[in-house]
């Protein structure tokens, strides 16, 4: 049978490292030495300390766990055997091997091992079996036994979402990724994917495409025999477009969260904060998956991968990525997130007024300088003199490229039905032609609605016309709300409010609605601003 080769061989500058357990054997009784490195990482930069010949004796698992415990008072005693004399920076590698003991721990990774210049380490081995011999003149440092140990570490955030909870299961999300991915390069970015490929990359998307054209998201085109978004994929594409920025309007000011200090009170958009919408979501009983995709999607992440993506596509490591920030995402004690929930929609509600004054104000401005405007010549006034153009100004313009019109992603994840319709957000051309690679897009730009008219503006009595859109909206919100269909209500009871901010109707039914998702706070805090409207629509 021939010999296992070594999957790491690495050297370190001045030192000779030889790996012999059998030579070692003999010298077992010395102090050895621990060396650990990630991956391809040089042994210049790898954390070691010295470490007594008892351990030599006990199973790489059960020795791992003891020097790289999560009990700190067994970390105490690992740091003040690092010699930080020779390496300064010892403590802080010390640190940061125990932050990815932990990921491991607590299954966001796997692990690997292996003896540098030797075999893999199985969990079992003991020590002793693994030994290498270290020695450097120029140091004047004899023969030492070195346990060189290299860890690679496997990030599978799928394996860890799903195992916690996140979504059903990872083949079913993967899908539903996959999905939304081949619609998203076949719209925004204009790819014509044959019915019949004869690329191979092309053909590894087929399986993908069939799905999509079963539930009628995209179907052949008669003209080029390509697979081209349905009307159905469009009309998926605009519902899921507020969908995406109501989560946006909503949830963005706890991106940015600083707690003070003394008093603990949170404080927004400072720049100094931390991201704490992953646990805002989960406190709201919302799905931090989808929603982190949403936004993942409407940023145009996958822009990221534009030369490579028919082969990302198929990766679970890139969708992994995809919704890293639901692993890392930053925590604070759950006793606080109701009081940092209800700070959070007050600022909205200020900035939303302010907002509003500096667009009324503005208006005013604007039509004092229209009344202020020269008259308009009227019949019989000599018609004004035009300047002649010149050469340059007389040219026909240069035709301008095709708009592009930025969308989002999908209404249905895996997590709430396993035979719910993929429905996607994308980014469109409104060209045919468009090239596989437009320029960077920026997303949509969101705007506060217009002012309503005064009192003074409308007749008594009479409704303005952005009353009556509200109450149109609330209507058709209400008629979603009677079927069950809670999360689409939220979004018409959403823009009535935008409308009409006094419509007293539209904040209990979406309370009613959240109720129904399971989103206790915020229904909470639609009554309380519902209580400030009397009957007439005044708060």
């Amino acid at each position: 049978m021939d010999e296992q080769l070594p999957k790491y061989q690495k050297d370190l500058a001045d030192f000779s490292i030889e790996y012999n357990p059998a030579k070692a054997h003999f010298i077992r009784d010395r102090p050895f030495i621990l060396q650990v490195s990630l991956g391809d990482m040089n042994l210049e930069d790898a954390f070691w300390v010295e470490m007594e010949p008892g351990y030599l004796m006990m199973h790489t698992s059960e020795f791992l766990d003891l020097v790289f415990s999560s009990d700190r008072k067994q970390q105490a005693e690992i740091r003040s055997l690092l010699d930080v004399e020779e390496n300064p920076d010892l403590p802080d590698m010390y640190t940061e091997l125990l932050e990815v003991f932990a990921d491991w721990r607590s299954g966001k990774s796997t692990f690997e091992f292996f003896a540098n210049q030797g075999p893999e380490i199985r969990s079992s081995d003991r020590l002793q079996d693994h030994l290498s011999i270290m020695q450097s003149s120029k140091h004047q440092i004899g023969e030492t036994p070195l346990l060189d140990l290299v860890i690679d570490q496997k990030l599978d955030v799928l394996d860890y979402l799903a195992n916690a909870g996140y979504f059903k299961d990872k083949q079913t999300m993967m899908e539903f990724m996959q999905a939304n991915m081949l619609m998203y390069f076949l719209d925004k970015h204009g790819y014509k994917l044959p019915v019949e490929p004869i690329d191979q990359a092309d053909q590894n998307l087929l399986p993908i495409a069939k799905k999509l054209q079963s539930v009628k998201l995209i179907a052949p085109s008669e003209l080029e025999q390509t697979f081209a978004i349905s009307e159905d994929g469009r009309q998926a594409i605009s519902r899921t477009i507020a969908e995406t920025e109501s989560y946006i309007d909503q949830f963005d000011v706890f991106k940015d969260v600083y707690l003070d200090g003394p008093s603990g009170a949170p404080e927004f958009d400072t720049g100094r904060g931390e991201d704490l919408r992953v646990q805002i979501f989960e406190a709201e009983d919302l799905d931090p998956a989808r929603i982190v995709f949403l936004l993942r999607m409407y940023d145009a992440t996958f822009d990221e991968v534009l030369a490579v993506w028919r082969e990302s596509i198929h990766s679970e490591q890139f969708f992994g990525e995809m919704l890293s920030p639901i692993v890392n995402a930053e925590r604070v004690n759950e006793e606080m997130i109701e009081s940092i929930l209800e700070a959070g929609y007050n600022f909205n509600e200020e900035r939303f007024e302010v907002a509003q004054e500096t667009e009324s104000q503005q208006e005013i401005i604007d039509r004092v300088h229209e009344e202020a405007a020269p008259p308009v010549p009227v019949a019989g006034d000599a018609p004004p003199i035009e300047p002649i153009p010149s050469p340059v100004e007389s040219r026909s313009e240069e035709p301008k490229p095709p708009e592009i019109r930025e969308v989002a992603v999908p209404l249905s994840t895996p997590s709430e039905s396993g035979s719910a319709k993929p429905e996607v957000v994308i980014a469109s051309s409104s060209h045919p032609d468009a090239v596989p690679a437009p320029p960077e897009i920026t997303p949509p730009r969101r705007e506060y609605p217009a002012r309503q008219p005064s009192a003074e503006e409308t007749p008594q009595g009479a409704k303005t016309p952005q009353q009556l859109e509200a109450v149109s909206l609330t209507e058709e919100g209400l008629s979603l709300l009677h079927e069950g269909k809670f999360r689409a209500s939220v979004d018409y009871f959403t823009r009535a409010i935008s409308r009409d901010r006094g419509n007293k109707q539209a904040w209990l039914s979406r309370a009613e609605a959240y109720d129904g998702l399971g989103r206790r706070a915020s229904a909470a805090a639609d009554r309380r601003q519902a209580e400030t409207i009397d009957d007439s629509g005044s708060s």
